[in-house]
């Protein structure tokens, strides 16, 4: 699959909040310095950014749903982050 910039950057949007989230699960960030979380941060993007790449070589081209990705990507943008995650259940039923 070949994702133009943009959708790779919808495709980030959306999936880092929930990435983010279980990273606070897993990481206690009381406890490090700011310099600290801000390495944890850069790791963690960088993993995504991976994960995505990889991801979109591995998927067919009809895998996504490109225009549910650029409104989920909005919404997030949006800070509507239930919004968008009713929807992504809701898909997933």
């Amino acid at each position: 699959m070949n994702l133009t910039d943009n959708q790779f950057e919808d495709l980030l949007t959306v999936i880092t909040p929930f990435a983010i989230g279980e990273l606070e699960d897993v990481v206690e960030f009381e406890n490090k310095n700011d310099e600290q979380r801000e390495e944890v941060m850069k790791v963690c993007i960088k993993s995504l950014e991976v994960g995505v790449v990889l991801l979109a070589k591995l998927l067919k081209d009809d895998a996504i749903d490109l225009s549910q990705l650029e409104n989920l990507s909005s919404l997030i943008r949006e800070n509507k982050l239930q919004e968008a995650a009713d929807i992504i259940n809701k898909n997933n039923e």
